[in-house]
């Protein structure tokens, strides 16, 4: 694949700082947007909230790679991403594709810890946008809230979700 024109131009279009990383070919970094940093630190910071706002999965994301990777939010990125999900339920953005939201949410809960993944969602504003259904828990003693959810023929996958995607046969 052939180099963008402007490869520091490129990785400033990304998401966040961790992943606007380059290696030159002579293993030179370079780090526009100041990745490594967060890396080392395990920081989760957007590139700029114009890149957020353009593709919104990125919220999804975001939730994501704080819950398999063990990234933070940094407190602007983390209002960013609220900010995303208020539009979005307000319409003034458009919903990426279920596929790609659907994709995100997968990884998110095919993770050692899922139910603080789903929680994170929930704190972001992104349950709602994903699966209303599960927020009807909110305050409910798990047990009860599982057997509510879980009926009939479904009753294997719930629990499935709720122990990181492995069933107990």
């Amino acid at each position: 694949m052939p180099l963008p024109i402007d490869v520091t131009a490129d990785l400033l279009r990304r998401d966040f700082t961790v992943n606007a990383l380059g290696v030159w070919a002579d293993g030179r970094v370079l780090d526009p947007a100041g990745g490594r940093a967060d890396l080392r630190s395990r920081r989760l910071r957007m590139v700029s909230r114009e890149n957020l706002r353009a593709d919104p999965l990125r919220a999804w994301r975001a939730a994501r790679f704080e819950g398999t990777l063990g990234f933070r939010l940094e407190a602007g990125t983390e209002a960013a991403v609220r900010e995303v999900a208020v539009d979005l339920g307000a319409g003034r953005l458009s919903m990426p594709a279920w596929e790609r939201v659907r994709d995100e949410l997968h990884a998110l809960l095919g993770s050692p810890d899922a139910a603080r993944g789903v929680a994170r969602l929930e704190e972001l504003g992104l349950l709602a946008l994903t699966v209303p259904e599960l927020r009807e828990g909110r305050g409910w003693r798990r047990a009860a809230f599982i057997t509510w959810m879980c009926s009939g023929t479904s009753w294997r996958r719930c629990i499935s979700c709720w122990r990181g995607g492995r069933t107990r046969r």
